[in-house]
């Protein structure tokens, strides 16, 4: 018995919308119906379909990057509760170790752990970081 045709116009749409909206390929191949070794066969054998597969992802990476910013600079509002357990405020949190890797990531000149002359290494790196943090809190209204 011959498998059915996976790769048809219809289905490299849906594939590729699906790939924006899930962010997964496992549940864009879910959403389409094809298995992952389909969908990696027809990217290798395809271009246009590895350069529209490329683009999705890099769109998703994009939002990563933006969404990892925007809590890495403004921190997520978290309940404060009270001992019944009702919510009674809110407080911002940042997330040091994100931050970190922003900062790492987005500034490699000035945040990496390698030694420069005069450095102390990484405890002038967490020093750069707790100040940025710092300064980070202290910006945001809570």
């Amino acid at each position: 018995m011959q498998g059915r045709t996976v790769r048809t116009p219809k289905n490299r749409e849906h594939f590729i919308e699906a790939l924006k909206r899930e962010r997964s390929v496992a549940h864009a191949c879910a959403a389409v119906g094809i298995g992952r070794t389909a969908a990696y066969s027809w990217r290798t054998d395809d271009p246009a379909f590895r350069a529209a597969w490329d683009e999705a992802i890099a769109k998703n990476l994009d939002d990563l990057e933006a969404s990892a910013m925007r809590r890495a600079i403004e921190g997520t509002k978290e309940p404060i509760t009270n001992k019944d357990g009702k919510v009674i405020g809110h407080r911002v949190k940042h997330e040091t170790a994100l931050t970190i890797f922003m900062l790492k990531a987005n500034r490699p000149e000035k945040y990496h752990l390698e030694r420069r002359e005069g450095s102390q290494g990484a405890t002038d790196f967490l020093r750069q970081c707790q100040t940025a943090y710092a300064s980070m809190r202290d910006s945001v209204p809570i």
